[in-house]
């Protein structure tokens, strides 16, 4: 079961970069709470129900990728580390909801 404090400080899936550290709180494997306005915006996009839930974790190892604000390449850059919240039956999960953002932060920041 996911639980702890996790900082978001790379950027999120349909809200774009974080210019300042959103600090994430996850317990039971569900996300409690985010600071910050744009971690107010991340708890509504995601809804009271399944889309909180931790769907997915990586690990960036791609060089050539960078931190642009396109989640799609900002997931793979290297020293980040990616979470998501909310579907992922499409690629093996169980948990099937009609939301999926990810959010990644640099390790290296």
């Amino acid at each position: 079961m996911t639980e702890g404090l996790i900082q978001i400080t790379g950027s999120i899936a349909d809200i774009g970069l974080i210019h300042e550290p959103m600090l994430l709180t996850i317990q039971k494997g569900r996300l409690i709470d985010a600071t910050t306005e744009k971690g107010k915006e991340l708890m509504h996009v995601l809804g009271r129900e399944d889309g909180r839930l931790v769907c997915e974790l990586g690990i960036g190892t791609n060089h050539a990728a960078r931190l642009t604000g396109n989640i799609l390449e900002d997931e793979k850059a290297y020293e980040t580390v990616n979470i998501a919240f909310g579907s992922n039956h499409t690629f093996g999960g169980h948990i099937q909801t009609n939301v999926h953002i990810d959010a990644s932060l640099h390790i290296n920041h």
